[in-house]
């Protein structure tokens, strides 16, 4: 994500009305959101399974990058085999007023989070994690080749990045792809919707994540994260740092 949308993710006051505004512990409308409205609760759980019994993820340190309101870091947190957990996100009312409320919510274990208001950028290169976790975060950027670059560098051997709830549009058909690459991107290369989501299918995850030397593996889903957006089965996508 680049510092051009701050301002979006900043505008407490637009916030408001959505779902992750949680006025206090008892508001039901990010449960509800995540829980009945998407499947984004359901698909990120699939992801922690899929990484602690199909890749054998022993646990540790984890980065949660573009964390929100740290619903994915308290569900991270209840696991036994995680030590701590830093979310970072720069939006500085979803970290500082509304996440504590939703660990509590979620049951985290507030003690191993750490949750700063910052970016990408902003953890030091000797910082080292065992898990990076991109949640609805990774096609914010613009270019999530070098996002995955800096992952492999601050991963630890046996490391893993996990990218989840992201995909919500279908793969491109081969004509489609050939249309896109040779005409679409060059004409709206580095354009993203107001929010700073860039169009990724799971194609792009599976190639940006081999070009930076990961390990890729695939958990295909048999529903969509946002069905009111688009009714197209989702995935969640993992690369493994060997070396």
């Amino acid at each position: 994500m680049t510092h051009d949308y701050q301002d979006y993710w900043n505008d407490a006051a637009n916030e408001k009305n959505k779902p992750y505004a949680v006025q206090s512990v008892d508001d039901p409308r990010l449960l509800r959101w995540l829980r009945e409205e998407t499947n984004l609760e359901r698909g990120f759980a699939d992801a922690v399974d899929f990484l602690c019994s199909n890749l054998n993820w022993s646990g540790g340190r984890v980065l949660d990058v573009g964390a929100g309101v740290c619903w994915t870091s308290a569900i991270l947190s209840r696991l036994s085999q995680v030590t701590a957990v830093r979310a970072v996100d720069y939006s500085r009312h979803r970290i500082e007023e509304y996440a504590p409320r939703v660990i509590e919510q979620f049951g985290g274990s507030p003690d191993k989070i750490d949750a700063v208001v910052g970016d990408f950028s902003s953890i030091a290169e000797s910082d080292r994690f065992d898990l990076i976790v991109f949640c609805q975060a990774l096609y914010m950027f613009s270019d999530p080749r070098a996002m995955l670059q800096k992952c492999r560098t601050q991963l630890r051997a046996g490391g893993v990045v996990m990218i989840t709830c992201e995909q919500i549009e279908p793969e491109y058909s081969l004509g489609q792809a050939l249309y896109w690459k040779t005409i679409l991107r060059t004409a709206v290369r580095g354009r993203a919707d107001a929010s700073g989501r860039h169009r990724m299918v799971a194609s792009d995850y599976r190639q940006a994540l081999e070009q930076t030397g990961f390990k890729y593996h695939r958990q295909d889903l048999s529903y969509a994260f946002i069905p009111s957006a688009i009714d197209c089965p989702g995935a969640n996508h993992f690369g493994i740092k060997e070396e």
